[in-house]
């Protein structure tokens, strides 16, 4: 299973021919490194920026660019490498520092995080001098919280890597349950997002497959949806991203807004757009997740509509179960309590225990997105609470699903994991018990 990645190198190996590099000049290299960067080729990029800067004896500039493609590509280790030979151009470079920090806590060194961090507080200069502060003090928090949590993770949770038949090269995203053994997940190709299925039996996961049955329609530009518990609906978005990567669940994403199909005796209806005050102009709606509870169907989303608080913030609508029409409520942001001023995304409600875990990456976190939990009690949120390891790990942790009879779930992550999983350039679908 190591070498589950190595395809994914291949045309970068093909680059690295002997001779290849060293025939092209410094200025050549760079010029194509941009090029790439224009074209949202980051991994290809930082591999230019590197070799033109290693060919002027680790040239500091052009070591930033390198360090700030592989960043994008969630490549801590060598982000953080390339930092460490062009931290004399920090300055140069905005918020170039606070990069090479998260790099180092990304990667699980938090001691030289935390020393980072101190570092770039006392020498920041720039235009987010003022909100700097509080983003040291949560980083500085999640490096000293995380070394406890990693030191003692909750062993009661079995966490296992779903198999290469389904974890393939590339970003698997967006996993949702359709009882208790069918498992649908996203994954981004060039053309667009493609829904997979895969089954599990007695003997484990099955292959994944492509999944079947769905309007053209709604293929065409989806990007996550979620069923309803009862299977007659089905809550998805459509998004305007012209690449289907942009969707994949690593970043906040281009334009999308939430439809829903039918499931008749024909099969799966059209996709009907919801209301004008679910789908604001110029606004994305995405990560829906749908519920039952009291005779309402609740559908919580992530949105940046205006009245939010930063970046991706959490809200629930709700109808009644008895209506044929799909009048919800206006959605209520669910409030401080619960958002932030970063992104807070892929929430997932336990009506049993009236939980709701989600992601975010603007509190204390063991590494960049953290899945965090809270309940709703007397008409309000409990305190949020980090949901700490093994769910959580220094990498981005999100998409935490539960199957139907909350036994157990899964979610997504791009953490490195033993000789399985040596990168974390890509995200895979894990499951936990």
């Amino acid at each position: 299973m190591q070498n589950r990645h190595i395809q994914s190198y291949l045309t970068a190996l093909l680059f690295l021919a002997p001779g290849f590099f060293f025939a092209q000049s410094f200025a050549k290299l760079v010029e194509n490194a941009d090029r790439l960067t224009l074209e949202g080729k980051f991994a290809a990029a930082a591999e230019l920026y590197e070799t033109a800067a290693r060919l002027k004896s680790a040239d500091p500039a052009t070591m930033v660019l390198a360090a700030e493609s592989y960043v994008r590509v969630r490549d801590y280790a060598k982000a953080v490498e390339c930092y460490t030979f062009a931290k004399g151009q920090f300055d140069n470079r905005e918020l170039a520092s606070l990069r090479y920090a998260r790099a180092l806590k990304q990667s699980g060194q938090y001691a030289a995080a935390r020393q980072a961090f101190v570092q770039c507080s006392k020498q920041y200069k720039g235009a987010l001098k003022a909100s700097l502060p509080d983003i040291i003090r949560n980083e500085i928090g999640g490096c000293d919280m995380a070394e406890k949590m990693l030191a003692r993770p909750d062993t009661s949770l079995t966490i296992t890597l779903l198999p290469d038949s389904i974890n393939q090269i590339g970003n698997e995203f967006a996993p949702m349950f359709y009882g208790n053994n069918l498992l649908y997940f996203s994954i981004p190709k060039v053309d667009r997002v493609h829904l997979q299925r895969t089954v599990r039996t007695q003997t484990g996961w099955q292959a994944a497959e492509e999944a079947t049955g769905l309007p053209e329609s709604v293929l065409a530009q989806y990007g996550s949806g979620a069923f309803s518990p009862d299977g007659n609906r089905f809550y998805c978005t459509q998004c305007e991203a012209a690449n289907a990567a942009e969707r994949a669940g690593n970043s906040p994403p281009s334009q999308c807004q939430l439809y829903v199909l039918r499931h008749t005796a024909d099969g799966w209806s059209e996709p009907e757009r919801l209301r004008a005050y679910i789908n604001m102009p110029g606004v994305t709606v995405t990560h829906p997740f749908v519920c039952q509870e009291q005779g309402r169907e609740r559908l919580f989303f992530a949105s940046n509509r205006p009245d939010g608080l930063g970046g991706l913030d959490l809200y629930v609508c709700e109808r009644p179960l008895s209506a044929d029409v799909f009048d919800f409520s206006f959605p209520q942001n669910l409030g401080p309590d619960v958002n932030s001023i970063g992104d807070d995304i892929t929430p997932c409600y336990n009506t049993t225990t009236h939980t709701l875990w989600f992601s975010t990456n603007a509190r204390p976190t063991l590494g960049g997105f953290d899945i965090f939990k809270c309940q709703w009690e007397n008409g309000q949120w409990s305190a949020v609470q980090n949901a700490g390891a093994p769910l959580n790990s220094p990498a981005d942790d999100y998409f935490f699903t539960l199957n139907n009879d909350r036994t157990g779930g899964v979610f997504v992550s791009n953490r490195l994991w033993g000789t399985q999983k040596r990168t974390t350039r890509h995200q895979d679908i894990f499951a936990f018990y």
